[in-house]
């Protein structure tokens, strides 16, 4: 008679027998059938320390200390799944080069792409920290980073947040720095992209109204379409934001698009002042999109 396997979805759910093959092994095929996406499964050791079942193949063999598949109840182990997407974004993404690891880049040459063109400088915040920071403080931490060329402090005041402006050599190190997770002495940095006439026209506003949405959460879903460079959202919150891409094409080909993430519509535009200098350059009429030339 063939061995029955108890398994379970997930630690302590109910549990399911299975039986497995004449020579013992199970097969992953037969445990896809029943929970999608697993890959394989675990169980707890006589120490308490999860062990991985072998899976070679597509075929799972019982462990060899036990002899069998013996008592335990299995556990699933999964791959994680990618948040589900329109047709809209599904579309998108595959025609920027996103959906198949080809990273930010879509094969197509434009100014963006020539690291000449790019900011040498980065910008920094903070706030609630105890003292402001120093220009050494700032030094020490960025130095790893590349050769700085300068830097320009401006402590915390009121409830204004304190700042540093980090300028380097090297074009190609403020992209690699934008959004990234940096502390100097406990105190969390937020590193963004400076405020210029270039950076307007990559903007894209975003209308929503969940002001529990962070700007890493935003980061996360718009990286989906291009490197981002900035996310601005307005305190008190006023139920719209920016987004600052590094290539304008991205920016210019999601607006008007509506998203939904995390149970929250996006309403994608382009800002004013992007738009009216657009149409003073080629013609046109006014509209009436959101802001521009503020925060981000």
């Amino acid at each position: 008679m063939p061995a029955w396997v108890a398994i379970s979805e997930k630690e302590g759910g109910d549990a399911e027998e299975l039986p497995a093959e004449r020579d013992g092994s199970l097969l992953l095929a037969s445990l896809t059938n029943l929970y999608p996406n697993v890959t394989t499964l675990k169980y707890k050791g006589p120490t308490g320390v999860w062990r991985i079942v072998r899976c070679v193949d597509g075929i799972l063999t019982p462990p060899e200390d036990d002899g069998g598949w013996g008592s335990h109840i299995y556990i699933c182990i999964k791959k994680k799944e990618e948040p589900k997407e329109d047709d809209t974004q599904r579309k998108r993404k595959a025609d920027y080069g996103m959906d198949g690891g080809a990273g930010y880049d879509d094969g197509d040459y434009d100014a963006d792409d020539d690291e000449r063109n790019w900011s040498k400088s980065i910008l920094c915040s903070y706030e609630g920290a105890e003292t402001s920071l120093t220009e050494d403080d700032f030094r020490d931490a960025f130095a790893q980073y590349g050769h700085i060329k300068s830097i320009s402090v401006k402590p915390m005041r009121g409830s204004q947040p304190g700042t540093a402006f980090i300028a380097f050599n090297d074009s190609s190190l403020p992209m690699s720095l934008y959004g990234k997770d940096i502390e100097i002495d406990g105190v969390h940095i937020e590193v963004k992209e400076p405020e210029t006439d270039d950076k307007e026209r990559r903007k894209l506003v975003m209308i929503f109204r969940n002001e529990d949405l962070t700007k890493k959460e935003l980061r996360e879903h718009f990286e989906h379409y291009g490197r981002v460079t900035d996310i601005y959202i307005p305190k008190p919150f006023k139920y719209f934001g920016f987004v600052t891409f590094a290539k304008e094409r991205v920016c210019r080909s999601l607006y008007g698009e509506i998203h939904k993430y995390k149970g929250t519509e996006l309403r994608l535009q382009e800002p004013r002042a992007a738009k009216e200098k657009r149409e003073m350059q080629f013609g046109g009429g006014q509209g009436g999109h959101w802001g521009g030339g503020m925060g981000g």
